[in-house]
């Protein structure tokens, strides 16, 4: 539950910093916001299929330390 709400967390913060990132550090115009916000959400979704099949193939195994 504690790592869901971190992820729900760190998504909320990256949606609600890009625009203030890219129009004051970066300097874009709305238009180039929404393209690299498009390409975050974008990369995202092509990449779940991979973390998915990962997280099905190791699972939550936990690794004993070696002496």
């Amino acid at each position: 539950m504690v790592a869901d709400l971190m992820i729900n967390f760190i998504w909320s913060w990256l949606s609600a910093m890009l625009p203030f990132f890219c129009k004051y550090v970066l300097g874009t115009s709305d238009t180039q916001t929404s393209v690299l916000f498009a390409a975050m959400i974008g990369t995202a979704l092509v990449l779940y299929p991979a973390w998915r099949w990962v997280a099905l193939r190791i699972g939550s195994r936990r690794h004993s330390p070696s002496p």
